[in-house]
This record gives structure tokens, sequence and C-alpha cells, in this order.
């Protein structure tokens, strides 16, 4: 899983925090704090710890061009945490800033397997590197990160609405955070004390929709209906669907996105729902699911991560559109079949919403 999905105690964290307002105003304090890289880049973060401000600090290192990221959104970001007390770094989007824990207090994390979450990613997690007495490493190359879908409700991490709220896609964003706009008391967790400074770097990759506009939406002939209530996904309905769809991959778009497309390596999110073609209901959705993920994370498309049908299906599908997916066995499970519900040689199918792509 995605490291900062993977990281249960910072997700958990990013919501549900304590209300202090921050602002952009100079701060009293220690240490200092120096950041340097451009937005795209894995970021160099000196803290010359402890690092302290008594309020909030809002920098702004690369300021993008563009949409402006409203409040409510839910945003594409890369998110570097640090504890300002001693250096460490909590978490970070780039796997290499990370400070490795000690060998005692590693705990591996789950990552669901094909057969119990049909389309779930078996995504991979690079290894870490050393980053001593509070400075990552500089890179001169551009780096994609791990991006995280957060949506900036109030509920939401102060400093992160502090980051991200009123700024551009393609900012870099750095915030010192005095305790009650990070994590608080329940910063402990995480090996912050409820008084420490908290710095976090942000890029603001872009945004994701809500949901698919339909209104314009129709079936084609011979394909299966897209079932809805209260606006949401619950089935597909093959009583107008020919007996058997014609071979090899079927790809139909119901919406048409004028959003970014999505291309080998991209980062997806995304809602879906997958049906066994003829049968009367799904196996796999995540339409009722908190986040558009796949167990947690983002996919990446076209990395094998999923089903060979996915990643070339969603080929090319633009960010707002729906497309339906009849994926043969042979690019999905086979002559082994998954699970109760799906067995050798049976053909899938799946509306998948594609809600925003970086």
């Amino acid at each position: 899983m995605r490291r900062i999905a993977a990281s249960f105690a910072v997700a958990t964290l990013l919501l549900g925090t304590l209300a202090a307002c921050g602002d952009d105003s100079d701060s009293s304090g220690e240490g200092s704090l120096k950041v340097s890289g451009a937005f795209g880049t894995v970021p160099t973060v000196k803290i010359d710890a402890p690092y302290s401000v008594d309020e909030t600090k809002v920098q702004v290192i690369t300021k993008g061009e563009g949409d402006v990221v409203e409040k409510d959104s839910t945003a594409f970001l890369n998110i570097f945490i640090a504890n300002g007390y001693d250096g460490r770094v909590v978490d970070s989007a780039w796997p290499e800033l990370k400070t490795p824990e000690p060998a005692e207090t590693e705990s591996p994390s789950a990552s669901p397997s094909a057969s119990e979450t049909p389309s779930a990613p078996s995504t991979e997690k690079s290894g870490d590197t050393d980053a001593a007495d509070g400075e990552t490493p500089a890179a001169d190359e551009q780096a994609e990160g791990n991006p995280t879908l957060v949506t900036l409700t109030k509920d939401t991490v102060k400093a992160i609405n502090e980051a991200v709220v009123g700024h551009t896609i393609g900012s870099r964003v750095v915030v010192s955070a005095e305790a009650d706009d990070a994590f608080g008391l329940g910063g402990a967790e995480l090996g912050i004390g409820n008084q420490d400074t908290t710095v976090f770097l942000i890029d603001i990759l872009g945004t994701a929709l809500d949901k698919i506009d339909t209104s314009a939406a129709a079936t084609p002939k011979g394909w299966p209906t897209v079932v809805e209530k209260d606006g949401q996904v619950t089935g597909l309905d093959f009583s107008k669907a020919m007996k058997t769809p014609k071979p090899g991959l079927q790809v139909t778009r119901l919406v048409t996105g004028t959003g970014p497309k999505a291309e080998k390596g991209s980062k997806v999110a995304l809602r879906y729902l997958g049906q066994v073609w003829g049968a009367k209901k799904p196996f796999d959705e995540n339409y009722t699911a908190q986040t558009p993920t796949i167990g947690g994370s983002l996919l990446t498309l076209g990395t094998g991560s999923v089903i060979k049908g996915w990643d070339q299906g969603l080929d090319g599908v633009t960010a707002g559109s729906r497309v339906l997916l009849v994926i043969p066995a042979e690019l999905a499970y086979g002559d082994k079949g998954s699970g109760k519900d799906i067995k050798p040689g049976d053909t899938l199918t799946f509306v998948v919403d594609v809600l925003g792509v970086v």
C-alpha cells in the first residue's frame, strides 16, 4: 500500500484534530527551518532542532499556475511531515526522505491480495534511506512522489487546510504548525509531543471530482445498464444485454470527461463496481467506500498492480469519464477464477468513474 495510506496513524490524524487558527504572521520560537527545491522535485528540508513556533507560519515555496483549491475539495497531495522538536521525519511521499524506524518497532503493512479484493492493486513499497541530523538529501531530478487524496473539510488537520485551501494547483507550500494546528494531543501515536511544532511540506498536484455528471449518458444497445439509487451506482442490469459478450476487451464511454488523460504511470482516483457478465449482483465495489481508491491506494495505471483488462481498458480515459469495461477471462482471472464469485473463464464487467488523474 502507498506509504501515507498505509501509515494508519498519520492517515487517521489527518482528520479530527484540534481547532486553533494559523496565519502567515512571523512567530517567535527557537531553532530554524530551511527548505529548498521547487514543486515536483524531491525537497531538501533542514531542521535545526529543536525548532518551534508560537504561531503557525505558512510559506509558499513555489506558486502554481493552476486553479485555486476550494474548501471541501478532494486534492491529490504529496505530503512530508516532520517533528520540529527532534527533526525526525514522521512520514513522507518521497520514501527516501523518511527517517527509518528502529528494527524492533517495525510492523509490515498488509496489502490485500487479488483473491481477497478482485481489482485491488498489490502496490510496491520503496525502501527507506537514512536522513541524519534533521536534514533530507537533495535531488535535482523530477520526482513524482507517492500522492495521497485528502478531502479538505473542517475536520481535516488545520495545517493541511492552511497549506492547500486558497492555494493554486502546482504550488509547494510549507507550514510550521504549532501543536493545536497540527496533531495536538493525538500526536503521541506519531512520537510528536502535545507542544511540539510540526513541519508540513505539501505539493498540490490536482483535484478530483466528487462524482461524474451522467445526465447525458446513454447505454449502447446490447450493453448492461448501470443501476443507481440516490445517485450512487449499486449494480449492473443485464436484462437487455446480449447473452454472450463480443470476444476480447470491450470499452465504451458512457460519459467522456474533459480532464487529464490517464496513461502509464498516472495516479488515478476512481469509483468502480464489478459484476460477472450476466450475474445478478456485484462481486466488488468502492462506491460505498470513504475514498475513491482501491484498498486505500490510488491506482497507478499500467504497472501490473491490477488485472490486465484495467491497465489496458483505462489507458487514454480522461478524468470526468464513466466507462464500461467488458474484460475476458484471459485479461482477468483466467482459468483459475477468484474467490467464490468469479469462476474459471468468467467474463467481468466494470463500471468505472474516473474522478481525477495526476
